[in-house]
């Protein structure tokens, strides 16, 4: 099984892609779903995930800047 975490601001964008991957991928586990890039920063931290989607365009931290400190 596949350990993914998902990182997105926008609430409706992190949902749909949840249902998406959930319905298209049943071997990938989401092991976390985040709307706060820095709560993410830290789950990510204790839980290294296999595969990491993050939105690139977020008001506190960037997808980049999330990367960054992981």
């Amino acid at each position: 099984m596949i350990k993914a975490i998902l990182v997105d601001d926008e609430k409706k964008a992190l949902e749909g892609l949840l249902l998406k991957i959930k319905k298209q991928f049943p071997e990938i586990e989401i092991a976390g779903a985040f709307q706060n890039p820095e709560k993410a920063v830290s789950f990510v931290n204790d839980n290294p995930p296999d595969l990491l989607f993050l939105d690139i365009e977020m008001p506190v931290l960037t997808g980049f800047d999330v990367l960054s400190k992981i």
